[in-house]
């Protein structure tokens, strides 16, 4: 059997086994039974369960990488972009569960574990576009680019991982997801606009 086809039913095996118990508990004779190899074959192919991490988180998260840099690319108005941006990181974790309990372990287990080696360059450009954007004028001058993006991730991120918490707060109150996005972007896009900037396009949406 082709070795790479081999890898991805290992990285699938691997990312069943890391939702249901996380990091610390998986092992990885668990993986190398589910996905039907041995475990000599699975450590030929992968060098420590903390690889196969990486490799499962950064497999999920190269759909996302694609749709942002392909948003932080376009000669759109940082409002747009900003919306784009902010939508892109929604749907990617509304389409994405897996990603979503291995996150949410990561941050239990281990911060740090389970950031994706293509996200932090992703943050790295972002921050600069927001900072090219400020000196330009397009966004506010007295705003950190990178607190700005860290607010972008907080109130995305945390409405996915603290959803068992908010469906027991909220009860019936809790909003729809699509509700929720709409009122972050209408929340957070205007407050980072200069005074009367982009009002004739905030007006139309």
């Amino acid at each position: 059997m082709d070795l790479e086809v081999i890898r991805e039913r290992i990285l699938d095996a691997a990312e069943s086994e890391f939702c249901a118990r996380g990091f610390r508990e998986s092992s990885c004779d668990e993986v190398a039974s589910r996905a039907g190899v041995t475990r000599t074959l699975l450590d030929s192919l992968f060098e420590s369960k903390r690889q196969l991490w990486g490799e499962v988180s950064n497999r999920r998260f190269a759909e996302y990488f694609e749709i942002q840099s392909e948003i932080m690319g376009r000669a759109e108005m940082p409002q747009t972009n900003m919306t784009d941006s902010l939508t892109a990181l929604f749907r990617f974790f509304q389409r994405n569960p897996e990603f979503v309990r291995m996150h949410r372990w990561a941050l239990i287990e281990e911060p740090g574990l389970g950031e994706p080696d293509a996200g932090k360059a992703l943050t790295r450009h972002g921050i600069d576009l927001l900072s090219a954007a400020r000196d330009a004028r397009f966004i506010r001058a007295d705003l950190d680019p990178a607190s700005i993006l860290a607010v972008f991730f907080a109130v995305i991120e945390n409405w996915f991982l603290a959803q068992p918490d908010y469906a027991g707060r909220f009860a019936e109150e809790l909003p729809r997801g699509d509700v929720y996005l709409d009122t972050v972007i209408k929340v957070l896009v205007p407050a980072l606009l200069p005074p009367h900037a982009g009002d004739d396009d905030l007006d139309r949406d």
